[in-house]
C-alpha cells in the first residue's frame, strides 16, 4: 500500500528568510531587492509584513510550497490449518476434536519525505527523516477439545488445552 501526502499553502523557512533579508536595489533609495542573488534567481520578491493587504503577491507566490512525503507498507502473510475429529470416548459425547496450524507474517513499511520534508524548511514542522522498518513473525498454533460427558448428570463437561507459541524478529 501506498500513500501520498500532499500538503499545499506551506511556507518554505529559507524563502521566508531570503524575502525579509532585502537591501536597496542600487541607485534607489524606495525600490528593495532580496540580497541573495541566488534567491532572487528563483523568483524572490521582498516580503512586507508590516499591515494588512501590503505583501505583494508574487513574494506570497514565492514563499508557499507544496509539501509531499510518501507511507508505504508491504504485508506478507501465509498461514496453514487443520481441524477435525480424532475419536471418540465412547461415554456419548461428540468425538475428541483438534485444530492446529501454523501462520508467517512479514511486515515492511517506510516513510519518504521529500526535501522540504527532510530538511526543516516547512515552517511549523520539525525536519522527517526518511525511515523505514519491519519485522516478521511465525507462529505455530494448536488446540484439543475432548468431550466427556453430554447431558447425562450435568449439561456438558470438556477439557481444552490450546498453546501459540510466536517468535518475532
Amino acid at each position: 500500500t501506498t500513500n501520498t501526502n500532499i500538503q499545499q499553502g506551506n511556507i518554505a523557512r529559507s524563502r521566508f528568510i531570503n524575502a525579509l533579508t532585502v537591501e536597496f536595489v542600487p541607485g534607489s533609495t524606495t525600490q528593495l531587492r532580496c540580497v541573495d542573488a541566488a534567491a532572487r534567481g528563483a523568483g524572490c520578491v521582498p516580503l512586507n509584513i508590516f499591515g494588512t493587504g501590503l505583501a505583494d503577491p508574487a513574494a506570497l507566490r514565492y514563499l508557499a510550497i507544496q509539501a509531499t512525503n510518501i507511507n508505504t507498507s508491504e504485508l506478507t502473510n501465509a498461514v496453514a490449518s487443520i481441524n477435525g475429529e480424532l475419536f471418540t470416548l465412547g461415554f456419548g459425547a461428540d468425538d475428541v476434536g483438534f485444530a492446529f496450524g501454523a501462520e508467517y507474517r512479514k511486515m515492511n513499511s517506510a516513510f519518504i519525505p521529500d526535501t522540504f520534508l527532510a530538511s526543516g524548511d516547512v515552517l511549523g514542522f520539525n525536519a522527517g527523516l526518511p525511515t523505514t522498518g519491519g519485522y516478521d513473525v511465525k507462529e505455530v498454533f494448536g488446540e484439543v477439545r475432548v468431550p466427556v460427558i453430554e447431558d447425562g448428570i450435568v449439561h456438558a463437561l470438556e477439557f481444552n488445552g490450546a498453546f501459540r507459541f510466536s517468535d518475532y524478529s
